[in-house]
């Protein structure tokens, strides 16, 4: 009787959906650019740190946020490397003295006309993407 347990286990575990943002504070790194392991790295940062984001590409249903209480460097792979796609805007920068740099942000077909980044802090930094 113990082997059915076991084998529900096994069936169902490969059908978790989850992000892995690995490292540890001050340096986190994502598993792959899409918006659910990026905002998971966001939310495990502390204030100051950096979150390193792999190439690839994604298309993202929402922005992500830098929250108000939260330095964050956010660092892509490079412009031509971490593309993300999507219909509406892309970051959220809420804090001050954070930075975004190394993405590509494309507006996919059909997007309404919302910023690409809507920066509300002071001294943000926001260099070498392509929008």
């Amino acid at each position: 009787m113990a082997i059915y347990p076991l084998v529900f286990a096994l069936i169902l575990v490969p059908h978790i959906a989850f992000a892995i943002c690995s490292g540890a504070s001050p340096v986190w790194n994502a598993a792959d650019c899409t918006q659910q392991e990026i905002s998971a790295c966001i939310t495990v940062a502390q204030s100051g740190d950096t979150i390193n984001v792999p190439q690839g590409n994604a298309t993202w249903e929402s922005a992500i946020t830098i929250p108000v209480n939260k330095t964050i460097k956010l660092l892509g792979a490079g412009s031509d490397k971490t593309i993300i796609n999507s219909k509406t805007s892309f970051v959220y920068l809420y804090s001050n003295n954070s930075r975004v740099s190394g993405f590509r942000f494309n507006r996919v077909s059909g997007g309404d006309s919302s910023a690409f980044l809507e920066a509300r802090g002071i001294g943000f930094r926001v260099d070498h993407n392509y929008m």
